[in-house]
């Protein structure tokens, strides 16, 4: 997957974060990065990004002000086909089997190592693929 041009969306309100995770997708290839710091901008950025949308989308499952699978519904809405995966501190496993029927294609725990969440990106990309 080396060398591939790739659109993220990553949505988190810290912006060292976005940052970080910014930096650790760079093995990835070329990857444009597109930040949001709340489900506003969010939304905003996959609406401007049209119906293609981003090649993946990181979403921060603790979001001030609005619920996270409302977050998934609304971005699904505008986005179908953007694989979604959910960066979470802790969440039990039938928040899991709900955000995955809400819409969220992956999620990572943290806190995680670089190789993880790179190895993550890769299988959510590449399931993606084979869905299309």
């Amino acid at each position: 997957m080396r060398g591939e041009d790739l659109a993220i969306l990553i949505v988190d309100d810290s912006r060292a974060m976005r940052l970080l995770l910014g930096r650790i997708l760079r093995p990835l290839g070329e990857v444009r990065i597109v930040e949001a710091s709340d489900a506003f901008e969010a939304i905003a950025a996959a609406r401007e990004a049209g119906p293609a949308g981003f090649d993946a989308a990181l979403l921060d499952w603790s979001l001030p002000g609005i619920d996270p699978l409302a977050l998934v519904g609304q971005l699904r809405a505008v986005s179908p086909s953007t694989p979604l995966i959910m960066l979470a501190t802790h969440i039990g496993a039938d928040r899991i089997v709900g955000a995955v029927r809400a819409g969220v294609s992956n999620y990572i725990l943290k806190p995680f190592t670089h190789e993880m969440l790179i190895e993550k990106v890769r299988a959510t990309l590449a399931q993606a693929r084979r869905a299309a």
